[in-house]
């Protein structure tokens, strides 16, 4: 940290960017994501954004966070199909 990123609206319920290195994490990983989340998918290598509670089922993730604003999942909505976003410590 920090990190930048260009992300992109995918599946109708998350924003989503390849890191632009290979975390390690040692989390139990789930399939049930939470609106104003954040979560690493391994699949894409991708830090992922949700604005919308979904099941993804069979894929897993590890939940790495929550974004403190409660008002994201809306601006996520109506966001355009890329966004930019600083993530600090």
């Amino acid at each position: 940290m920090p990190l930048e990123l260009d992300m992109t609206r995918y599946a109708g319920h998350e924003y989503y960017s390849e890191l632009p290195f290979t975390p390690e994490f040692a989390s139990e990983t789930t399939s049930e994501i939470l609106a104003g989340h954040v979560y690493y998918w391994d699949g894409w290598n991708a830090f992922v954004i949700n604005y919308i509670d979904s099941d993804i089922s069979p894929y897993n993730v590890v939940h790495i966070g929550e974004i403190a604003d409660a008002s994201i999942s809306d601006y996520l909505t109506g966001a355009d199909e890329t966004i930019h976003i600083q993530v600090s410590e």
